[in-house]
């Protein structure tokens, strides 16, 4: 009290004001919208991780022609097996090595030395999945195909349909994922190396998926989730 008046502090005097202010409030907000997304990439992961196919179709349906997509394992041979069943006339290796050749692939698919020669290309430009889907869209226009089987690994499927509808929405796709034995029976609290592989898989796909909403939006009909069963 001073001269018979109440001094009070306002509690006002306590509260950031001015730039300092501000900036606390921007990282306020930031640090909001950064837990948001944070949150919605752990859902979206968990989501990605059940829609992933944990077995190999029954039957896969035929298309005019068969894709296999390199970069795991068993996708070579998986798409050798479908062409020899028929499933497609002809069949594009995409992405290979230059030290890969017909010859050293039939090397390890004995027996399947004829569809070699006769009706298997091999694309040595593809470094990456857009680079996949730009190769094969310029073998299926040369061949006239309106219908291709996909061959790639599970967890890559979704992100390589969604390239491949980027640059070809008028083809028809049929997925036929290869599942190895680690995404048989899937426990990836137990395996962080194959948890580790699937975590940046989803980030590629997250980033395919809006480079795909931003380019073309009309075409992008399709989720994650890739049908369990396909009939023939």
């Amino acid at each position: 009290m001073k001269n018979g008046l109440i001094v009070r502090h306002s509690d006002a005097q306590h509260q950031p004001s001015g730039p300092a202010g501000a900036e606390k409030t921007v990282l306020r907000v930031v640090g909001l919208i950064t837990a948001v997304c944070i949150v919605a990439f752990i859902v979206g992961f968990f989501f990605f991780l059940t829609a992933l196919e944990r077995d190999e179709p029954e039957r896969v349906a035929r298309g005019d022609g068969i894709v296999a997509l390199t970069g795991g394992a068993d996708r070579i041979a998986d798409a050798l097996d479908l062409l020899a069943q028929g499933r497609g006339s002809r069949l594009l290796i995409s992405g290979v090595g230059t030290q890969v050749s017909l010859a050293k692939i039939g090397k390890a698919a004995p027996g399947l030395e004829n569809w070699l020669k006769c009706c298997v290309d091999l694309d040595y430009k593809a470094s990456n999945t857009v680079g996949n889907a730009e190769e094969a869209r310029l073998w299926a226009s040369l061949h006239g195909y309106r219908s291709i089987v996909i061959v790639t690994s599970s967890y890559h499927m979704p992100r390589a349909l969604l390239e491949l509808r980027r640059h070809m929405p008028d083809i028809h796709f049929i997925p036929a994922p290869v599942v190895t034995e680690r995404m048989h029976d899937l426990a990836f609290w137990r395996d962080i190396a194959l948890l580790k592989i699937l975590g940046q898989e989803y980030a590629k796909f997250v980033v395919a998926l809006a480079r795909a909403r931003l380019t073309s939006p009309a075409t992008m009909v399709e989720t994650i989730a890739v049908p369990s069963r396909r009939r023939a």
